[in-house]
């Protein structure tokens, strides 16, 4: 990932009201092709209305929302899907009475690729999605994300319920998927896998963004990620 690099995914001044009150308020960020970053921050801090926001599920009332230089904030999420933006959402939205195979045509034609991202999807083709494990249905949902190569992927607590050899094996993907030239914008509430995966990490409280740092700085004086958890020197 080169820092120069012309961001993929450009956020500015964004702000979201839920019911009238603010949830996210005055995000910017940027996310490059190749680079992971993620969100961390104490529950209730506005990540998952932050992801909705740039994915086109619920509207920003100010700030803006681009990708690959187009400006998206008032596109449909049909749109953005055809910019190359995907959205894993969080509760794994899979359609459960279909088998896994008719999940991956529902989002392309192309469920070979799907099988070489996740073997162990292979042998779950003709099994009905609700039949599928807590990790297997995450493996199906990011497959329905990976499958069109997107230039984007923005990602919800992809380590929810699930054991730690099964977050290592989709955190190995989504990497894979980095390197492949993604940019990645992942919410997760464990700053731990967080740290693994992410070359920034973003620490949201109370709505504001309280630091972007890169990991390996933070790896180094793990304090600075604590305080910024805590809101210090937050302006209320």
């Amino acid at each position: 990932m080169n820092p120069d690099e012309t961001p993929i995914l450009v956020v500015r001044d964004l702000v979201v009201q839920r019911h009238g009150v603010p949830v996210v308020r005055g995000a910017n960020l940027d996310v490059r092709p190749s680079q992971v970053v993620a969100i961390v921050g104490p529950n209730g801090s506005g990540k998952t209305t932050m992801l909705e926001a740039v994915s086109g599920v619920i509207k920003p009332s100010r700030g803006s929302v681009s990708l690959r230089g187009a400006d998206i904030t008032k596109k449909s999420r049909r749109h953005r899907s055809l910019l190359g933006l995907r959205h894993v959402r969080q509760g794994r939205s899979i359609f459960a009475d279909l088998s896994v195979e008719e999940n991956l045509r529902v989002t392309a034609n192309d469920v070979e690729m799907a099988f070489e991202i996740f073997p162990e999807l292979r042998d779950r083709a003709r099994l009905l999605a609700k039949d599928l494990s807590g990790g297997e249905q995450q493996m199906l949902v990011l497959a329905q994300a990976l499958i069109s190569q997107p230039s984007c992927i923005l990602i919800d607590e992809i380590s929810l319920g699930l054991a730690p050899r099964v977050v290592k094996r989709l955190i190995g993907v989504v990497k894979e998927a980095a390197e492949a030239g993604s940019a990645i914008l992942l919410v997760e509430q464990f700053a731990s896998v967080a740290m693994d995966i992410a070359d920034v990490a973003v620490v949201l409280v109370r709505g504001k963004i309280a630091l972007i740092e890169r990991t390996e700085a933070l790896r180094d004086d793990p304090s600075v990620l604590h305080n910024a958890y805590l809101g210090r020197d937050l302006p209320e």
